[in-house]
């Protein structure tokens, strides 16, 4: 919690073969006790997910799929952020590692000029639970070939050597990005929100575009102004009213 001097975690890596979910493992491993700090890594997954129920694509020798499980000290309705600390953790590490810049795009979304290279995806294990433990699913594409996107996806989407880079070993990536998680985890306990909210915004490649979000009763649109300190979607509708989206799916204009 804020004011506090959070420890740094102790990452407990495994490495596993092919399994269908590496966030249903740890959510598995979150039920029987299984302390902060673990993450399973995968060479593939058959069930793999992404948001709004659709899947993610994790065939072997592409990716870089994992899950990190979280049992953060704070209050329930502050939980949904560890999803935009997260993203901020893995789009410095990235940039860091492959030298050039990672953007954001809310919620979760890692792009690189626009394209979709990741996305993370929060569990809570009990759903609904008085203090759950968060599962921070986590999926990279690092050399998935021309043509082995989805036709829907496909130009909206790329991977890291897709996009002209040679990456590190495998080992020494997955090092890098739990060393940054684990330092903005700390930032988020020791100072809140508020810091991960300014980084974030710096990391958006969105901000002032023009989107449009559907939503349960119409649609929003607007200019993306940025994030609120819960991190919903700040929407600059016109005439000084900013509209806060807490869900849903932006859409480009």
């Amino acid at each position: 919690m804020a004011g506090t001097s959070a420890p740094s975690l102790a990452w407990r890596l495994e490495k596993t073969g092919h399994v269908d979910s590496t966030s249903d493992l740890v959510g598995l491993r979150a039920r029987e006790g299984a302390p902060e700090g673990l993450v399973i890594w995968a060479e593939s997954q058959k069930k793999g997910r992404g948001r709004l129920g659709r899947s993610w694509i994790s065939p072997p020798g592409c990716g870089l799929y994992f899950s990190v499980l979280l049992r953060p000290p704070v209050p329930g309705e502050q939980l949904a952020s560890l999803s935009l600390v997260t993203a901020v953790a893995m789009a410095e590490g990235l940039s860091g590692a492959c030298g050039m810049e990672i953007g954001l795009k809310w919620p979760n979304d890692l792009r690189i000029e626009g394209k979709k290279v990741g996305g993370i995806l929060l569990d809570f294990v009990p759903e609904g639970g008085k203090q759950p433990a968060v599962v921070a699913g986590i999926g990279i594409n690092l050399r998935t070939p021309l043509g082995g996107f989805p036709p829907k996806f496909a130009k909206q989407t790329t991977s890291l050597e897709g996009a002209g880079r040679r990456l590190p070993e495998e080992s020494e990536l997955i090092g890098g990005l739990l060393e940054r998680f684990d330092q903005w985890y700390r930032t988020f306990l020791d100072s809140g929100f508020e810091p991960v909210r300014q980084r974030w915004e710096a990391l958006c490649d969105g901000i002032g575009s023009q989107v449009s979000v559907p939503l349960a009763g119409g649609t929003a649109a607007g200019k993306v102004a940025g994030i609120d300190a819960a991190g919903r979607l700040l929407l600059d509708t016109g005439g000084g009213k900013l509209l806060s989206v807490d869900a849903g799916e932006i859409i480009e204009s």
